[in-house]
């Protein structure tokens, strides 16, 4: 979940959009051989971004998405042989994308958002320490009503 507000410069071509919000994800993460080994995971984050969007033609436009992420819980259970369940220190993490959004009439949108992120987990319990760089990308379909 997402806050912000918008602001516009005078031509209506730039928007900016600084957020907050809170996100939670949960993962499952199987390492295959010789490991063989299962990693699920629960986060919690507190998102502090700004987006801005600049309009190229009348129905596209193009922006870039940069955000930290206070990180505040953060749980893995590494599953093999056996089970070690461990919680991280509070961390910062970073995302960027870069939003390509596509107007179809009035009250449909179609949004590509290719993305890197980047997250750490540092044990509060041990010396296990991981740093994980993702890409990744998603479609979104938005009808107005």
């Amino acid at each position: 979940t997402l806050f912000g507000y918008t602001w516009t410069n005078d031509e209506q071509k730039m928007f900016v959009t600084p957020y907050t919000g809170i996100r939670y994800r949960n993962a499952h993460n199987s390492l295959g051989a010789p490991l063989n080994l299962a990693v699920d995971q629960d986060v919690w984050t507190v998102p502090l971004g700004v987006r801005v969007d600049w309009l190229r033609k009348e129905r596209m436009t193009v922006g870039i998405d940069a955000r930290m992420q206070w990180k505040f819980h953060d749980e893995q259970v590494v599953s093999g042989a056996f089970s070690v369940e461990e919680k991280t220190k509070d961390e910062l993490t970073y995302r960027l994308a870069v939003p390509v959004t596509f107007k179809f009439g009035e009250r449909t949108e179609v949004e590509l958002r290719p993305y890197y992120e980047w997250d750490r987990f540092s044990s509060d319990s041990s010396t296990r320490t991981t740093k994980i760089g993702e890409y990744g990308g998603q479609i979104t379909f938005l009808l107005r009503y």
